[in-house]
């Protein structure tokens, strides 16, 4: 671990961190990207468990989003394979979602699997489709800016408290935002299901998110210092 002096010291390798330390590597900025694990990525990395590479948290990369714009910036070209088919597991029954129309394929399972277990009044789906797909999504394209106050789970809690429900989402957002429901704005979270097309535009990396960032994590020892197992 060889000292020196920095123009910036970004605490975190996460998406977030690693991305604000690649930028500013780019920029010319003499970067020091500091990590308490030995293992990059934070929630979006790979460990190896049993021979199978398995992620941290997040498992999508959607092709759109900010994560391919940031590799594309930094000139990397990393293996990625689409998702055609989309599975969830929802009481032990697995669920295959649509290519159209997820989130309310999704809702309506949920619906009936609790209904079935007298957990819910079968309001879920009318409650929080129309207030999500019609209402949240189109005021986010519309306002990006808005009241980011409201946290994801907060939102939901005003149809449902529903257990199962709220794991489904908060699935949802770690996997796919790379942040539980409770740390980001609903807007944020409809803009995002917005943008993506309700999840139709999925790719993983065959390789695992470990081997992304540590690409990206090249771009900024070209003008700086990457330090794991910092506590």
């Amino acid at each position: 671990m060889k000292q020196g002096k920095y123009d910036v010291v970004v605490i975190g390798s996460g998406i977030g961190g690693m991305a604000a330390a690649v930028e500013l590597s780019r920029k010319g900025c003499k970067t020091l990207l500091i990590e308490s694990k030995e293992r990059l990525g934070g929630r979006f990395s790979t460990i190896n468990h049993e021979g199978f590479r398995l992620p941290t948290g997040a498992i999508l990369i959607h092709r759109d989003g900010y994560v391919i714009k940031l590799l594309k910036d930094a000139g990397i070209k990393p293996e990625f394979r689409e998702v055609p088919r989309l599975f969830y597991r929802i009481r032990g029954q697995e669920y295959e979602m649509p290519q159209k129309g997820r989130l309310r394929i999704l809702l309506e399972f949920l619906d009936k699997a609790e209904v079935e277990r007298g957990k819910l009044a079968g309001n879920v789906v009318r409650e929080v489709a129309a207030n999500m797909l019609l209402g949240g999504m189109g005021q986010a394209i519309m306002k990006p800016t808005s009241d980011r106050s409201l946290t994801f789970r907060d939102w939901l809690l005003q149809y449902t408290d529903n257990e199962v429900v709220h794991e489904i989402f908060d699935q949802i957002c770690s996997s796919a935002i790379m942040a539980h429901s409770w740390e980001i704005p609903a807007s944020e979270f409809f803009l995002f299901m917005a943008k993506s097309e309700g999840q139709r535009d999925l790719y993983v990396a065959p390789q695992g998110n470990l081997n992304i960032v540590e690409e990206l994590a090249k771009t900024v020892r070209a003008n700086g210092d990457v330090w794991t197992g910092c506590p």
